[in-house]
């Protein structure tokens, strides 16, 4: 009787097993990301100009909103090398923008042929027009900013936070506390 109840039970529980794996078989696919980061799933970002253009605003509008951290999110592997999102904040609330609150238009996008990056040229209105140029470049499956050589020498250099603000109020960057 007992060896009826154990093979009883082993029946169901495969029957169980069996009914399981024909309903997932039998599911919709669901889209695969294709990237693995920091055990975070990444999904696969197009190589269009449309989703150059919403990285770059996403972008754009943390930066202008003083939300520097999502901003910095979305810098290059290779360019985060050089300063911590930490370091990267701190010296921002030390010395805020001056441009803070004044939102970026993107004026024209430019893929380049092979399609692993991008021109994203921008505006900004402070009483004057201010045009300027970005590069993004498609890594690990996304579009981030690549900050030029200009923007990244003090990070090279080593500089504190602090270090930092104070040459950024020096130059007239911060915004009147």
């Amino acid at each position: 009787m007992r060896k009826l109840f154990i093979m009883a039970a082993i029946s169901l529980v495969a029957l169980g097993c069996s009914a399981e794996k024909e309903a997932r078989s039998a599911a919709p696919a669901k889209s695969q990301p294709s990237a693995v980061k920091s055990e975070e799933l990444v999904e696969v970002q197009p190589k269009t100009k449309a989703a150059v253009r919403e990285v770059a605003q996403t972008n754009f509008d943390a930066y202008a909103t003083g939300d520097y951290g999502d901003s910095y999110d979305l810098w290059t592997e290779s360019a985060k090398k050089f300063v911590t999102r930490q370091n990267y904040v701190k010296a921002y609330k030390l010395c805020p923008s001056i441009a803070e609150g004044v939102p970026f238009k993107i004026s024209s996008i430019q893929l380049a042929p092979d399609r692993l990056s991008a021109k994203v040229r921008t505006t900004r209105t402070m009483g004057i027009s201010v045009a300027a140029s970005y590069t993004y470049v498609y890594e690990n499956s996304e579009w981030r900013w690549q900050p030029d050589q200009k923007i990244l020498a003090p990070y090279k250099a080593g500089r504190t936070p602090q270090q930092l603000a104070a040459a950024w109020q020096k130059d007239g960057r911060c915004a009147k506390k």
